[in-house]
């Protein structure tokens, strides 16, 4: 499995600076059980130039023997407030005739199999924002091995100066 994110706001999507712009490692361990490692990404004058805005970014990943948790804090560093909109996006390998994803109940659906082009809507019987995607026929050459679960917020965060929203992951193998 690997795993990104993304932030977007005011109809840009900042996930074009973030993959560009270097990371800094602000902490890490190595415990018995798990490693972790906490990596920060502050706005600067390449970030600037695309959202004039003043945030941090502190993204931890621990790692165990049968889970991945991670999370994601947002802080508005900035004098004046800022919206964004951000989604984990999680990758993992698996048949995708084989696969199942639990623990969307609630959630609205379209399922674009068989026909991309008139999607069938269904509901799931917890997450309020969590995408589910696979690019099916767009990527013929490997759709078939893996599917993409995203942890998202799709709405709009709102955050005055100072502020920060929190929000975290847990992958296990069960």
């Amino acid at each position: 499995m690997s795993e990104g994110f993304h932030i977007a706001s005011h109809s840009l999507d900042l996930e074009k600076f973030s993959r560009n712009m270097d990371w800094s490692v602000v902490d890490s361990e190595n415990a018995e059980d798990n490693a972790a490692v906490t990596l920060e990404l502050k706005d600067g004058p390449y970030s600037r130039a695309m959202w004039d805005f003043g945030f941090q970014a502190l993204y931890k990943v621990v790692v165990g023997a049968d889970c991945l948790s991670t999370e994601l804090k947002i802080t508005n560093t900035d004098s004046k407030a800022f919206s964004f909109s951000t989604a984990l996006h999680t990758y993992f390998r698996a048949s995708v005739t084989g696969a199942s994803v639990r623990g969307l109940k609630g959630c609205k659906t379209l399922n674009k199999d068989p026909d991309p082009k008139n999607p069938i809507e269904g509901k799931e019987d917890s997450w309020s924002d969590a995408v589910l995607w696979n690019p099916h026929v767009q990527m013929e050459a490997c759709y078939r091995d893996f599917v993409c679960v995203e942890n998202a917020k799709l709405g709009d965060v709102k955050l005055e100066p100072g502020q920060s929203w929190t929000a975290t992951q847990l992958l296990s193998i069960s």
